[in-house]
């Protein structure tokens, strides 16, 4: 299944340098590193394409390749400011959308081997952005598709890379919903 959407109410990404570093690159993976890598070579190549086994939901809901997926996850300040970066308006989007901040360690009570870690009050920037990871990782994903010059292939199986003349040239994928004998496509690209 491929996904592309190119309606926006998000301030515009950056332009394109004039030449572009490669024509294609492809990333393995729709979770945050991958949506995250998508996001910052999309602003440096003429095309990105995601390769996820799952078939991604329209909503926020767990899938099975996450492991770990059905608890709270927090935001780091950092990582946080790394993602208002790549996708402005984050931030508030995903607070509009019930995420709750958290000041450490003024909101937050944790058992030490030494008994309960006193509160006290938060350094002013030291606040964790807190949601379950359904619903930040279906934001970023929101956002990174809104970019035209991305597209994604789910329910994909990555098989393997290709190699030519000793370089990495692309990738070799089978669809999930194929039997173990089903044929698998190349997909091309500069960057993988």
């Amino acid at each position: 299944m491929a996904h592309r959407r190119t309606t926006t109410s998000h301030p515009p990404p950056p332009a394109l340098p004039p030449h572009p570093l490669a024509a294609h690159a492809v990333v393995v993976g729709a979770g945050f590193a991958g949506l995250a890598a998508a996001q910052a070579l999309s602003h440096h190549v003429e095309r990105v394409t995601i390769v996820e086994r799952d078939d991604l939901p329209e909503r926020p809901s767990a899938r099975p390749g996450v492991p770990q997926g059905r608890h709270l996850h927090v935001l780091q300040p950092g990582g946080s400011a790394a993602l208002e970066r790549l996708l402005p308006g984050f931030d508030a989007e995903m607070l509009a959308a019930g995420a709750v901040p958290v000041r450490v360690p003024e909101d937050m009570l944790w058992m030490t081997p030494a008994g309960w870690a006193p509160r006290f009050p938060a350094r002013e920037h030291h606040v964790l952005l807190s949601a379950s990871r359904e619903l930040t990782e279906w934001a970023v994903r929101r956002r990174v598709f809104e970019s035209p010059q991305i597209l994604v292939r789910s329910g994909l199986d990555v098989r393997g890379l290709v190699v030519r003349d000793g370089r990495v040239e692309g990738i070799e994928v089978r669809s999930r919903r194929a039997d173990r004998e089903g044929p698998t496509v190349t997909i091309d690209a500069n960057v993988v």
